[in-house]
């Protein structure tokens, strides 16, 4: 069954060093690669990331934190292209760095290893996630205490893996608590909200509980669309898990206008292969198959196939989950021969 798509948090974007000598190139390199990314220009971004790391294992060494900081600028760049294998193993290294340097720095730990974890449960990782998220959640409550908005962004983020893990009653209270802690100190209409409310709404859908998901949603999409427009990525990651909740109850007219929006705005921001294509493609893919017209349904049912196998690999949650739609599919086709093959992988 399609579930609502949450939102993971990232937590700290790109980081610039302290003022040092000789580091000015370093910085100039970095902000302009920040200013590319912002513009969704990523395989530039890249190009400039790599070398500003290259710059800073010159300057500074390949185990300073200098170093660490470029490793996770390039990591969050091809995590936003969806290349979550890079991005850990980058992440992997600035972990490293950020334990090993012998006076630590423990916001720039917890920087990475929030990113590492992030990078596992993209990949599906939970239970390598989890620990991380736990170690992040300690270093930040002694730094910040445990009511500042950057604790209740971790708070949600392990909530995430417990969910994913069908461990409702553990993500319930963790939500709460960050919701809690970013109202407090965000205000109801702050679009930092949005992450929390979204999270709950698809936990209360993995469980069934669509009424009390639909207001979280609606007041979701309206903070976004006042906050950050109507056409921001998120928005459509909104308009797609209401969609969602409107095929659950069988209401398919609201559905379709909301998924062709958030997939148009998807396609333009992140381009059409990107993972996040993925869970809009298999709902639009079932609005039509909930409505016999497979023919329409089958397309998208591939599309998000092939999305998967290539950007997230064949051992990836998301790619079962892919395939076994379109194999249903085929069989709801009388294709029965072509869905055992897809089954078996051939």
């Amino acid at each position: 069954m399609q579930k609502l798509l949450a939102i993971i948090v990232v937590c700290a974007a790109f980081a610039l060093p302290q003022m040092l000598a000789h580091a000015g190139e370093w910085e100039d390199i970095t902000q302009q690669a920040l200013s590319l990314a912002k513009q969704g220009k990523y395989a530039e971004s890249i190009k400039l990331a790599k070398k500003a790391l290259a710059l800073a294992e010159k300057q500074k060494g390949y185990n300073h934190l200098d170093t660490a900081t470029s490793l996770n600028n390039l990591g969050l760049l091809y995590e936003k292209q969806g290349n979550y294998s890079s991005a850990v193993s980058l992440y992997h290294r600035a972990v490293q760095i950020c334990e090993s340097v012998t006076d630590k720095n423990y916001q720039h730990l917890a920087i990475a290893l929030d990113n590492l974890a992030r990078g596992y449960y993209h990949q599906g990782k939970h239970s390598l996630a989890l620990p991380l998220y736990h170690r992040t959640l300690k270093i930040k409550e002694e730094l910040l205490g445990e009511d500042h908005p950057a604790v209740a962004a971790t708070l949600g983020n392990m909530a995430l893996v417990y969910k994913e893990q069908g461990k409702y009653s553990e993500a319930l209270p963790l939500l709460h608590r960050a919701l809690e802690i970013q109202e407090a100190a965000l205000g109801k209409n702050h679009y930092k909200l949005v992450y929390v409310l979204t999270n709950l709404a698809a936990v209360y859908s993995d469980q069934g509980k669509h009424l009390r998901a639909l207001p979280l949603l609606r007041r979701s999409l309206k903070i976004l669309e006042t906050t950050l427009g109507e056409n921001h990525p998120e928005v459509a990651l909104v308009l797609n898990n209401l969609a969602h909740l409107y095929l659950e109850e069988r209401d398919y007219a609201p559905a379709l206008p909301l998924l062709r929006r958030a997939l148009k705005i998807q396609e333009k921001v992140l381009g059409k292969t990107h993972p996040e294509l993925i869970s809009i493609l298999t709902n639009l893919g079932l609005f039509y198959a909930g409505q016999g017209d497979y023919p329409s349904a089958l397309p998208l049912f591939r599309r998000a196939l092939e999305i998967a196998e290539v950007k997230l690999g064949k051992n990836h949650p998301k790619f079962a989950f892919a395939r076994n739609n379109l194999a249903e599919l085929y069989v709801a086709m009388g294709e029965e021969d072509k869905a055992a093959a897809l089954r078996a992988g051939e």
